[in-house]
């Protein structure tokens, strides 16, 4: 599997445009990998034929592979809302439902991150993780380096 920066830009299209068609339906990638077929189909106006539709399942699996891939996504999806006149807090709302519909959840990313870096349990790494993004809300110089590693990762 490549990562998604060596990706021909045609590949990164292809995903980016299933992760707005998926987004218009109001389908997330976890719910249309569970419906059947027909359903899948149906759900998202989808008219093709039989292997183009293959090629767009096999496309909705390939979002949510890696961490890397969701944000690369979210990422190019982004300018195309603002070409077509999203902006302000449309913009906002846009990146709010692709952020749901592939999948991407920063703040549990960053909990299961600082959960393997600290070696805690899942709760304090949730707890370890809210103080950590409150303390950068306000001062990011007082965070320990590591957190600061993992927080910009994050960014």
């Amino acid at each position: 599997m490549k990562a998604y920066i060596n990706l021909e830009k045609a590949s990164k299209d292809k995903l980016v445009s299933v992760a707005e068609r998926l987004e218009r339906s109001g389908i997330t990638v976890k719910e249309a990998l569970k419906l059947s077929d027909l359903d899948l189909r149906k759900s998202v106006g989808f008219k093709g034929k039989k292997t183009s539709f293959e090629g767009f399942k096999r496309n909705v699996k390939e979002i949510g592979l890696t961490l890397e891939r969701k944000q690369g996504i979210l990422k190019d999806a982004l300018p195309k809302y603002a070409k077509i006149g999203y902006i302000g807090k449309g913009l906002n709302l846009a990146k709010v439902r692709l952020d749901k519909i592939i999948g991407l959840n920063v703040f549990f990313d960053i909990a299961k991150e600082v959960q393997n870096k600290f070696g805690l349990t899942v709760s304090e790494s949730y707890n370890k993780t809210s103080n950590m993004l409150q303390i950068a809300k306000f001062d990011f110089n007082q965070l320990s380096k590591s957190e600061k590693i993992i927080l910009e990762f994050f960014s």
